[in-house]
C-alpha cells in the first residue's frame, strides 16, 4: 500500500458514516402525520385539538365548538377541521352546517354575528355514529360553529392549527 492509504480509506469511511447520519436524522425529523388526509408536520403535533359542543343541543340552534370549556378560537393560526363525528338518530334525518362567526354562541336559536357557512351535509336515519372526513378552513380570530336541524344533537371534531 502507498503512504497514507489507510488514512484516506478511514476518512472516506468516516465521511460516509457522517452522510448516513445526516440522511437518517433529517428524514426522521421530517415525518408528517396523516389525519384524514390532512398532513400535519411533526413539529405541529401540539396544534391538534379535539373540539366538542354541549350535549343535547336543541334542533336548529347554533353552537360554537369548544376546547377546554370555552369557545375555541385562535389568534395566531388558521384552523383546519379534518373530521366531524355526530351521533345519529333513528327517528329523524338531520342536516347540519359548519361555519365560522365573530362571536361565541352557546346552543341558541339566534345566529352568531357575521356567520359564514363553509360546509353542509346530512346525517343518515340510524342510531350509529356518523363520521365525516372534511377539509374545512376556519380563519384565525373566528369561532367555528355547527347548526344541526332535525333532532337534538351532539358533535365532536378534530381541528389542526397551521
Amino acid at each position: 500500500m502507498r503512504l497514507y492509504t489507510e488514512y484516506v480509506i478511514l476518512f472516506c469511511f468516516a465521511f460516509l458514516l457522517f452522510v448516513a447520519y445526516l440522511i437518517i436524522t433529517v428524514r426522521s425529523d421530517n415525518v408528517n402525520f396523516d389525519i384524514n388526509g390532512t398532513k400535519i408536520p411533526n413539529l405541529a403535533e401540539k396544534n391538534v385539538y379535539q373540539l366538542y359542543i354541549n350535549s343535547n343541543c336543541a334542533s336548529g340552534s347554533y353552537q360554537t365548538f369548544k376546547y377546554s370549556n370555552s369557545g375555541y378560537t385562535s389568534n395566531v393560526n388558521d384552523l383546519v377541521i379534518s373530521n366531524i363525528t355526530i351521533p345519529g338518530n333513528a327517528a329523524a334525518k338531520g342536516t347540519f352546517k359548519i361555519g365560522y362567526a365573530d362571536n361565541d354562541v352557546n346552543c341558541q336559536v339566534a345566529a352568531p354575528t357575521n356567520p359564514v357557512v363553509v360546509y353542509e351535509n346530512s346525517t343518515p336515519t340510524s342510531n350509529t355514529l356518523s363520521e365525516f372526513k372534511t377539509f374545512i378552513k376556519i380563519p384565525k380570530t373566528k369561532f367555528p360553529y355547527i347548526q344541526l336541524t332535525g333532532f337534538n344533537y351532539e358533535a365532536v371534531a378534530v381541528g389542526v392549527e397551521y
